[in-house]
Protein backbone atom coordinates (compact mmCIF):
# COMPACT_ATOMS: atom_id res chain seq x y z
CA UNK A 1 0.00 0.00 0.00
CA UNK A 2 0.98 3.29 -0.94
CA UNK A 3 2.13 5.77 1.73
CA UNK A 4 0.65 9.40 1.63
CA UNK A 5 2.00 12.47 2.99
CA UNK A 6 -1.31 13.66 4.59
CA UNK A 7 -3.64 11.45 6.70
CA UNK A 8 -6.83 12.44 5.17
CA UNK A 9 -4.95 13.26 1.21
CA UNK A 10 -6.54 14.57 -2.17
CA UNK A 11 -5.10 14.09 -4.99
CA UNK A 12 -5.00 16.13 -8.68
CA UNK A 13 -4.79 13.43 -11.20
CA UNK A 14 -4.72 13.64 -14.89
CA UNK A 15 -6.22 11.80 -17.83
CA UNK A 16 -4.82 11.69 -21.34
CA UNK A 17 -5.19 9.48 -24.23
CA UNK A 18 -2.24 8.35 -26.22
CA UNK A 19 -4.25 9.03 -29.37
CA UNK A 20 -4.00 12.83 -29.00
CA UNK A 21 -2.91 15.56 -26.70
CA UNK A 22 -5.66 16.02 -25.03
CA UNK A 23 -6.07 16.05 -21.34
CA UNK A 24 -8.17 16.24 -18.11
CA UNK A 25 -7.76 16.94 -14.68
CA UNK A 26 -9.55 16.92 -11.55
CA UNK A 27 -9.34 15.61 -7.98
CA UNK A 28 -9.93 12.95 -5.72
CA UNK A 29 -10.19 12.45 -1.94
CA UNK A 30 -7.98 9.44 -1.08
CA UNK A 31 -5.40 8.14 -3.30
CA UNK A 32 -6.25 7.41 -6.92
CA UNK A 33 -4.48 3.71 -6.85
CA UNK A 34 -7.69 2.96 -4.99
CA UNK A 35 -10.62 4.79 -6.98
CA UNK A 36 -8.67 4.40 -10.76
CA UNK A 37 -11.19 1.93 -11.79
CA UNK A 38 -14.22 4.42 -10.80
CA UNK A 39 -12.28 7.59 -12.19
CA UNK A 40 -12.68 5.74 -15.49
CA UNK A 41 -16.02 4.60 -15.05
CA UNK A 42 -17.19 7.93 -14.46
CA UNK A 43 -15.29 9.52 -17.41
CA UNK A 44 -17.36 7.08 -19.66
CA UNK A 45 -20.36 6.97 -17.76
CA UNK A 46 -21.05 10.07 -16.38
CA UNK A 47 -23.21 12.92 -17.63
CA UNK A 48 -20.74 15.61 -18.51
CA UNK A 49 -20.98 16.25 -22.04
CA UNK A 50 -17.69 17.50 -22.02
CA UNK A 51 -16.27 14.23 -21.13
CA UNK A 52 -18.83 11.96 -22.89
CA UNK A 53 -17.83 13.46 -26.25
CA UNK A 54 -14.10 13.45 -25.50
CA UNK A 55 -14.32 8.82 -24.33
CA UNK A 56 -16.09 8.95 -27.78
CA UNK A 57 -13.19 9.00 -29.86
CA UNK A 58 -10.58 6.56 -27.92
CA UNK A 59 -10.52 3.90 -25.17
CA UNK A 60 -9.62 4.78 -21.74
CA UNK A 61 -7.63 2.02 -19.47
CA UNK A 62 -6.17 2.47 -16.27
CA UNK A 63 -2.45 3.45 -17.40
CA UNK A 64 -4.30 6.33 -18.61
CA UNK A 65 -4.87 8.20 -14.69
CA UNK A 66 -1.98 9.35 -13.49
CA UNK A 67 -1.16 11.72 -10.50
CA UNK A 68 -0.32 14.82 -10.44
CA UNK A 69 0.32 15.60 -6.87
CA UNK A 70 -1.21 15.17 -3.30
CA UNK A 71 -2.47 18.01 -1.32
CA UNK A 72 -3.95 18.36 2.43
CA UNK A 73 -7.15 19.47 1.87
CA UNK A 74 -10.14 19.79 -0.91
CA UNK A 75 -9.69 24.09 -1.51
CA UNK A 76 -6.41 23.68 -2.02
CA UNK A 77 -6.68 20.58 -5.02
CA UNK A 78 -9.55 22.91 -6.47
CA UNK A 79 -6.60 25.98 -7.03
CA UNK A 80 -4.22 23.02 -8.09
CA UNK A 81 -6.76 22.19 -10.57
CA UNK A 82 -7.31 25.13 -12.13
CA UNK A 83 -3.52 25.86 -11.51
CA UNK A 84 -2.39 22.48 -13.69
CA UNK A 85 -5.09 22.61 -16.36
CA UNK A 86 -3.55 26.56 -17.04
CA UNK A 87 0.02 25.32 -16.87
CA UNK A 88 -0.85 22.59 -19.46
CA UNK A 89 -2.81 24.70 -21.81
CA UNK A 90 -0.01 27.04 -21.91
CA UNK A 91 2.10 23.93 -22.78
CA UNK A 92 -0.20 23.65 -25.44
CA UNK A 93 -2.18 20.50 -24.38
CA UNK A 94 -5.72 20.60 -24.90
CA UNK A 95 -7.63 20.61 -21.76
CA UNK A 96 -10.92 18.44 -21.38
CA UNK A 97 -13.29 21.71 -19.68
CA UNK A 98 -15.43 19.69 -17.86
CA UNK A 99 -16.93 19.81 -14.36
CA UNK A 100 -15.47 18.35 -10.88
CA UNK A 101 -17.07 14.51 -11.13
CA UNK A 102 -15.30 12.37 -7.85
CA UNK A 103 -17.80 14.17 -5.26
CA UNK A 104 -19.68 11.03 -5.38
CA UNK A 105 -16.57 8.44 -5.50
Amino acid sequence: MESLPYPNPYQVFGVSRPSDSSLFIDYVAGSIEQRRANIISLILHGTDAALKGWCAFGHLSDCDVFEIECLPDQASAEEAVRFWRAYFASLGEEIVSAKHMIGDA
